[in-house]
């Protein structure tokens, strides 16, 4: 069921008669239903009224929840179809596709709220609701770092001096094949310390076709089962249904697709893609530039292992590149194999930090040694969690100290090591 919504109209005016859409009616029948599972589904992804009908519910004991829904149908004039529609909805069938909307109408008061702060997933690089390409010549090692990054991110490990927000990732792989695969991602782990109690998972072969209708709808079940931060798809050719991917009409609809599952799933979604032969650009239709917010190129250093990244096209953040360096060991032993990155740092390069750990170090450059509570209630650039998060990173970095006694009671207090050399604010370059 299609509906759609506006911002409130700042003059008074008609209002439309409101529907419901299979999502939000699953929803509310499920907080109805007892040792029903919304599985993972966020209710302030819902379309109003829903949204607040199902966090009313959802916060109600759930012996009065069907009491609550009809207070809520009655005192907002909903139409009995809607009652209707939940009572009809199953609450044991998958996740429904989310209600799409053709159109909203937004209204200039809206343009001076506070705007929300943007929801990074990789640091700078690639932030929730955001769908990127990482694309690189045959044996660049792009499906080696996006498969580093994806263990980093799900172990809460910074990737590459870029500070990461944590969670599961799903990886949808249609060209190594699951022995590869399994072989990979085992020697990553081991490399990094990971447990196998990661939440990470893995799809291989599955032959998804997202030009095609039904195996969009199969893609959708294994993320709304999964519910990753991240999702990594290898590669971007072999998931547009055999189309031409020169051609707009291939790419532009399977892009749109990702888009829509990365806003409503609350995640990023990070593809896999060829260069060109001449290696410097990706392969393909200029609609998949102007379609992703990242477009990351890796390229392998010839005669060695370092690994070079170089950003071109960031929405969100700015074009930059850094350099890495892989290496393995036990690589003829699958069961023993490990491999690993490392960002290098050499010459004029300099460290590089996030949002919030410059904001930490900018802080205690003008006012020292501070209460940590002070950092945080202070903190404009970033948000008062994730200042005290980049307090505890620079921390274990020896960047920042501690420099309180410690006792029982006693307010953490930090401020820049004595001995730190000044700090260069360059992005690596």
């Amino acid at each position: 069921m299609t509906t759609s919504t506006a911002t409130p109209r700042p003059t008074s005016g008609v209002t439309a008669q409101p529907t419901i859409g299979d999502l939000e009616a699953w929803a509310i029948q499920v907080l109805l239903t007892p040792g029903c599972s919304l599985n993972g589904l966020a209710l302030d992804t819902l379309t109003e009224p829903y949204a607040t009908i199902a966090q009313l519910l959802d916060a109600t004991d759930p012996v009065d929840r069907l009491s609550v829904l009809q207070q809520e149908v009655r005192s907002r004039n909903l139409p009995a179809a809607i009652s209707l529609a939940i009572g009809n909805a199953n609450p044991n069938q998958p996740t429904p596709a989310p209600t799409r909307t053709r159109y909203v109408i937004h209204y200039a008061a809206e343009a001076l709220q506070t705007p929300e702060a943007i929801d990074w997933v990789i640091e700078e690089l690639l932030a929730v609701g955001s769908v990127g390409v990482f694309f690189g010549a045959p044996g660049s090692m792009k499906t080696w770092s996006c498969l580093h990054l994806a263990v980093c991110l799900s172990t809460d490990m910074d990737w590459l001096n870029h500070e990461v927000q944590p969670g599961a990732v799903l990886i949808v792989d249609e060209e190594s094949g699951h022995r590869r695969m399994n072989r990979r991602l085992g020697a990553i782990m081991r490399g990094l310390n990971a447990p196998a109690t990661i939440p990470l998972s893995y799809i291989t072969l599955a032959g998804f076709n997202l030009a095609n209708e039904a195996d969009q709808k199969a893609l959708l079940e294994a993320v709304d089962k999964e519910t990753p931060r991240l999702i990594v798809i290898d590669a971007l050719v072999d998931i547009i249904g055999g189309g031409d991917e020169n051609k707009v009409e291939s790419v532009q609809p399977v892009l749109q697709f990702l888009r829509m599952i990365a806003e409503t799933r609350a995640c990023a979604i990070l593809l896999i893609h060829h260069s060109t032969k001449v290696g410097n650009t990706y392969r393909g239709s200029s609609a998949i530039a102007g379609a992703v917010d990242l477009l990351l190129l890796c390229e392998k250093i010839a005669g060695g292992t370092t690994i070079h990244l170089s950003v071109a096209k960031n929405r969100d953040g700015e074009p930059t590149s850094f350099d890495a360096v892989g290496t393995w060991t036990n690589a003829n032993d699958p069961a023993l194999a490990t491999f690993r990155m490392a960002p290098t740092v050499s010459g004029s390069q300099s460290a590089r930090y996030s949002n919030a750990q410059q904001y930490v170090i900018d802080y205690l450059t003008q006012h020292g040694a501070s209460l940590l509570t002070d950092i945080q209630n202070h903190a404009s650039s970033c948000s008062s969690a994730a200042a005290r998060t980049a307090t505890y990173r620079l921390t274990r970095q020896n960047i920042v100290r501690r420099c309180d006694s410690g006792g029982p009671g006693t307010s953490a207090t930090y401020d820049l090591v004595s001995n730190m050399a000044p700090i260069d604010l360059a992005m690596w370059t």
